[in-house]
């Protein structure tokens, strides 16, 4: 266990002071990430039938989360996707959300805060009535959003950044 973190697949318990690390992939039944001030890392694929996260926790997905039901994330910290991610059954983030690639969904809605763009990325919910409910959209970069909703609507706030592409 290093001190600036914890860098295994692996873990049964958490020092408070540790970052919790995760280098390869992880597979769970739930993953719940509570009341924690610490970022939660995940460098490999998580696959599990759900997530969700709370306190102040920042969660960042380095690799493209697979998760069959819903992912709920109600933590202060940013929520950080660095190549998209699937979420089975809709994905609800009240927090920040740090977007590169495309979030997907099985016709089921998917609610985002603030979204600052990586890069390109994109939300799309099949050709269900997946909703999409976006808080104000910005791209440093002026990289493009693409929104798919298939037959369901498509709501965002304010757009940012001079060159932002929305499709």
């Amino acid at each position: 266990q290093a001190e600036d973190g914890i860098r295994d697949d692996l873990v049964t318990g958490v020092q408070t002071c540790a970052l919790p690390i995760f280098t390869g992939p992880v597979g769970a039944t739930a993953v719940t990430i509570t009341d924690s001030s610490a970022t939660v890392d995940f460098d490999g694929v998580l696959t599990a039938d759900s997530i969700t996260a709370g306190g102040s926790a920042a969660v960042n997905f380095d690799a493209a989360p697979a998760i069959t039901n819903a992912g709920t994330f109600t933590n202060t910290g940013t929520t950080t996707f660095d190549l998209g991610g699937s979420f089975g059954g809709g994905l609800s983030i009240t927090g920040t959300t740090l977007l590169a690639g495309t979030l997907t969904t099985t016709g089921d809605a998917v609610s985002l805060g603030a979204v600052t763009l990586a890069a390109a990325g994109g939300v799309n919910t099949g050709a269900g009535a997946g909703d999409i409910t976006l808080g104000a959209v910005d791209s440093p970069g002026a990289d493009s959003l693409s929104l798919n909703a298939g037959t369901g609507a498509v709501t965002a706030g304010a757009i940012g950044t001079a060159g932002t592409e929305v499709d």
